[in-house]
């Protein structure tokens, strides 16, 4: 109960970034990281009212279609970020294979369920 409660007062990561671009770029920028968050929330919305989720669960195409554009997205994001930070290869493969887990790890818990 006790985390909970700890949990639920820490601010997250949204609100951590929009204090920290508040505080060191001004109000103006912390507003757009606020308007920014919140249009997130609102497409989040729109996609639970849409009933994507029903989507997934009814077919598992779909839900495999979807992981692997997030993997692609992200090994296009590690990439980017890697080649235009001027970092060395080991940090950007440490990023790509990081990201490539994640997603990978999200499939077997969804076919791992599937069998359950």
């Amino acid at each position: 109960m006790l985390a909970c409660w700890v949990i639920s007062i820490s601010p997250g990561a949204g609100a951590i970034a929009s204090m920290s671009s508040g505080l060191n770029y001004g109000f103006r920028h912390g507003y757009w990281n606020v308007l920014g968050l919140q249009l997130a929330l609102v497409v989040q919305i729109a996609i639970v009212a849409a009933g994507v989720g029903v989507l997934f669960t009814t077919s598992p195409w779909a839900f495999l279609v979807v992981i692997w554009a997030f993997v692609i997205a992200q090994i296009g994001v590690s990439v980017g970020l890697w080649s235009s930070a001027g970092l060395d290869i080991s940090t950007g493969l440490s990023i790509v294979l990081t990201m490539s887990i994640l997603f990978a790890t999200i499939f077997f818990i969804q076919k791992v369920k599937k069998i359950v």
